[in-house]
């Protein structure tokens, strides 16, 4: 029943603003699950939907008229891809290493100021 709770919260972050591992991790946090395990549920549970998003995008691309397809520079679809990975690999280290430390907190100055600012300058 853990599970389905936390799911719902990652239904529930599809509303623009609310942060995907935000809300999983703070239902599980809530819920009593420890730290570390909150935190790889909820970088486990994101897998499919990248995994869905990638298929459809691949397939949308796949179904481009011949010459804009051949447009597209798959070197730098691959670099970018490889980028993304290993930057992403960097953040969710960090990200476990910030919730396990419980210093979460941190992360809301972060997000507070980054708000602010883009109200101010948007």
């Amino acid at each position: 029943w853990r599970a389905a709770l936390i799911g719902l919260a990652q239904g529930a972050a599809i509303s623009p603003g609310v942060s995907r591992s935000g809300a999983t991790i703070c239902i599980a946090l809530l819920l009593g699950i420890k730290r570390r395990w909150a935190a790889e549920f909820s970088f486990l549970i994101a897998v499919p939907a990248i995994l869905g998003a990638t298929v459809i995008k691949f397939s949308e691309a796949m179904r481009l008229p011949a010459n804009e397809l051949a447009a597209v520079s798959w070197g730098a679809m691959i670099a970018g891809a490889a980028v993304a990975l290993v930057t992403g690999v960097i953040a969710l280290r960090f990200l476990l290493k910030v919730v396990v430390q419980d210093k979460l907190s941190y992360f809301s100055y972060y997000c507070w100021a980054l708000g602010i600012g883009a109200v101010l300058f948007a």
